[in-house]
């Protein structure tokens, strides 16, 4: 957010790195027994969670990426509710600052407990701001991140077709993502990194660690893994995978006619655009 705030991410980058947000936290399965909150304790808990396996279940650290969401939720309301007439601007500015009395280079922390945050929302734009954000923080299940951000104006679709963010996050991870489809991400070597709680890959028996050696008969690269994908949009046809586990190879077929999917943003026609107010470079 405060790259495009600032002028250093244009809003369309900021739209692709939000898009991609938001489809891995609408995938969160974990969603459903781990409430936001809970996922503050998860760094505290051990290092490394980013990497853990089976991370759309338990989680991980989603508070980072979720709140995001969660204020641009606010920031809408704000709007909507004082007719436009003050915005999260209004309460960036009354909530942060120094402490009073203190000296211009002195950097120590300024605590704050949730009532002040509260109070300071209600001062900006009256409304039951509590009852708004222990929803958000305690609800299991609830409102998708995705349903959160309708309310600034955009909507998450799915392409055939990757934008250049998702490209480049693929590139700089040498990785090929394909979470949303098939439900699993390939790392070097053809391992497999990731695997989608319930998803095609889940159902097929799949996990991470594995290794995916060749794709219908033909030994495993990227651009044939994605034709295979989108083969099978119009053929209806599994696709086979050959893996190896360990010394153990198997074949093993994953039932998805989808075609390839990947996350982008699309205005919702006939709503104000709050996002893109947000977005405005200051």
């Amino acid at each position: 957010m405060l790259t495009a705030r600032s002028g250093l991410h244009s809003a369309a980058e900021a739209r692709e790195d939000l898009a991609i947000a938001l489809a891995w936290l609408d995938a969160r399965a974990g969603r459903a027994w781990r409430n936001l909150q809970d996922t503050t304790n998860e760094p505290i808990l051990g290092a490394g969670h980013w990497k853990r396996d089976w991370r759309s279940w338990s989680r991980g650290a989603d508070y980072y990426d979720e709140m995001r969401i969660v204020w641009i939720e606010a920031d809408a309301i704000i709007r909507e509710l004082s007719k436009g007439q003050r915005s999260m601007d209004d309460f960036a500015r009354a909530f942060f600052g120094a402490q009073p009395g203190r000296a211009p280079a002195d950097f120590r922390p300024l605590p704050y407990t949730f009532d002040e945050v509260v109070r300071t929302l209600n001062q900006v734009q009256p409304h039951d701001w509590g009852a708004f954000l222990r929803e958000r923080l305690d609800a299991r299940g609830g409102t998708s991140p995705s349903a959160m951000l309708r309310r600034a104006g955009w909507a998450l679709a799915w392409r055939e077709q990757p934008s250049d963010y998702f490209k480049a996050a693929e590139a700089q991870e040498k990785e090929t993502d394909l979470f949303y489809s098939l439900g699993f991400v390939v790392g070097e070597g053809g391992k497999l990194v990731a695997v989608r709680w319930d998803g095609p890959a889940f159902a097929a028996g799949l996990a991470p660690g594995t290794v995916l050696v060749a794709v219908n008969g033909r030994a495993y690269k990227a651009d044939g893994l994605k034709e295979a994908v989108t083969a099978a949009k119009t053929s209806g046809k599994p696709i086979e995978l050959l893996m190896k586990n360990g010394d153990v190879y198997k074949t093993v077929p994953i039932a998805w006619s989808g075609g390839l999917r990947y996350p982008a943003l699309e205005r919702i026609e006939g709503t104000p655009d709050h996002l893109g107010a947000l977005l405005t470079p200051k």
